[in-house]
């Protein structure tokens, strides 16, 4: 389900642009450098962990 750029600003959050642009390179990361446990993955990783919990969580609000 798509999420309209207004709800990023309604929930204090950065802007939807922002956070396409860091999981997209984050996923890009994933493919290129397939090891777990290398430290830009692992930022990917705790990056939608966080989109998760900040902008997908808010839908319970």
């Amino acid at each position: 389900m798509a999420r309209p750029s207004a709800k990023f600003t309604y929930i204090e959050t950065l802007p939807k642009q922002t956070w396409l642009i860091i999981l997209g390179l984050a996923v890009l990361l994933h493919v290129l450098i397939w090891d777990p446990l290398k430290l830009l993955n692992l930022v990917g990783t705790v990056a939608a962990l966080v989109y998760l919990a900040q902008v997908r969580g808010s839908d319970s609000r």
